[in-house]
């Protein structure tokens, strides 16, 4: 369960991709829930931007660092591969 600084903060976070305006921020949101342990709450911030943003490696990361987390390996490796033949 997240504290109320944490609840809060991600609170703050999730205001400003109201307006989709700020779609880059999703990453950071879903990087905030992965930092406190809540990689499908990581995934569903994920799965808002995935067909609506370049595949970049901080994205490709974020999503593999959620992935490796939930323990699906393979899925998680096909992404950290495609982030580094952007950015080796």
């Amino acid at each position: 369960m997240l504290n109320a600084h944490q609840s809060h903060l991600l609170q703050y976070c999730q205001v400003f991709t109201l307006s989709g305006k700020y779609s880059k921020n999703y990453s950071k949101i879903a990087g905030l829930y992965l930092k406190y342990a809540y990689p499908d709450e990581a995934l569903t911030w994920l799965d808002k931007i995935k067909d609506n943003t370049v595949q970049t490696t901080s994205f490709l990361s974020v999503r593999g660092d959620a992935l490796g987390s939930l323990k699906r390996y393979n899925e998680a490796i096909k992404l950290y591969e495609q982030a580094l033949q952007i950015n080796p």
